[in-house]
């Protein structure tokens, strides 16, 4: 472990000083590490997401996931445990097991928690918590994933139902305290984060996230906030409306240096995002993740990433963000401290500085 993630790992049990130290590093740091450096190939993947279905109960309008040109599938079990095994044997240690569906929706999810424990591989979940069954708890207990992250995207029944279409607000809630009940009871701790994108629709009420969510996390810090980027099957932007941000392409993308994504059926694409499949690398049913990694395929897309002309790659060539990393950073810690703080001239200068405009309505009445 280096000595700036044991530092920060120090630094976590102190929540208030943690932050204000990263956004003094965050915004006195080099200007230059805006830019985004030519990568550095990983021999093994920082990050890696198996998709065991592009299922999802729900089609939020952050995703919109039913416009997916895909055929909905599941990962078959021998499939699923072929890549755990591979992957164990080159050293990952950690998988995200989502793209674009919903983890939960596979009726074989409690076997997937059980292969990857048994191989020393942890999960991390992200989860719109609309399905949680007592099996789904008893597994989640007895194989604990290392993180769990709820998607939720609205603090309030209205917002969190118009922006997550499909989904009951009751039903999280719900399911959220059943889970942190029994974890609780067990003596089981599994990490909890709470992930919201910032919309038009939620704006006025980022400060409610802390109100009703803090029960279920850590501290406030485990309540993310994210800015805007192309992460639905659409192309629209304006959905998210002016933040007062730059909207920037993601050129070159470091995904396609550190990570890589593994669809139900056993392709691999260069996109944690491909709704439509449309970034394939290979196949894991005919060569090895090894090969795939360091083949004709990746090494194309990535000059072309390295070159900044990526006109012919679809994918890349409409995918943007409305903040860089550390920005978007920049603004989630702002948002913390702002919470945290009891002292209003304190609150307006935070938002002064570190907020885009339309956000600093949220420390009304703070």
């Amino acid at each position: 472990m280096s000595w700036k993630k044991k530092l920060e790992k120090r630094l976590q049990k102190y929540p208030i000083l943690h932050d204000w130290i990263m956004l003094a590093y965050l915004s006195l740091g080099n200007k230059k590490s805006e830019k985004v450096p030519e990568p550095t190939l990983k021999q093994v993947y920082s990050s890696v997401w198996i998709e065991n279905t592009n299922a999802c109960n729900l089609n939020c309008i952050t995703c919109d996931t039913k416009l997916s040109k895909r055929p909905v599938g599941y990962m078959k079990i021998e499939l699923y445990e072929k890549i755990i095994r591979e992957l164990k044997k080159i050293g990952v240690k950690k998988v995200a097991l989502h793209t674009v569906g919903e983890p939960f929706v596979h009726k074989e999810f409690n076997d997937h928690l059980r292969i990857a424990y048994e191989n020393g591989i942890g999960i991390v979940l992200s989860t719109n918590g609309q399905i949680l069954t007592e099996q789904h708890i008893e597994s989640l207990l007895k194989y604990p994933p290392i993180q769990i992250r709820y998607s939720v995207d609205g603090a309030t029944k209205e917002t969190y139902e118009k922006i997550r279409r499909g989904g009951k607000f009751e039903r999280l809630i719900k399911n959220m305290e059943k889970l942190s009940d029994a974890m609780e009871k067990a003596g089981v701790k599994i990490p909890v984060r709470i992930g919201s994108m910032i919309l038009e629709d939620n704006i006025e009420e980022l400060s409610m996230f802390y109100d009703v969510f803090r029960k279920f996390v850590r501290d406030s810090s485990y309540i993310d906030f994210k800015m805007p980027n192309t992460l639905s099957a659409t192309d629209a932007k304006d959905y998210f409306g002016d933040f007062g941000t730059t909207i920037t392409p993601r050129i070159p993308c470091g995904l396609l240096w550190s990570s890589i994504a593994i669809l139900y059926d056993g392709r691999i694409s260069a996109c944690c995002r491909d709704y439509h499949g449309e970034l394939i690398m290979g196949n894991i049913l005919e060569q090895s993740l090894s090969e795939i990694w360091n083949g004709k395929r990746y090494k194309e897309v990535r000059r072309k990433h390295l070159s900044g002309n990526v006109s012919d790659v679809p994918m890349c060539k409409n995918c943007f963000r409305s903040a860089s990393p550390r920005e978007a950073k920049k603004i989630s810690i702002a948002l913390h401290l702002v919470q945290k703080s009891k002292l209003r001239f304190l609150n307006r200068i935070i938002a002064k500085a570190f907020l885009p405009p339309p956000l600093r309505r949220t420390i009304k009445g703070k």
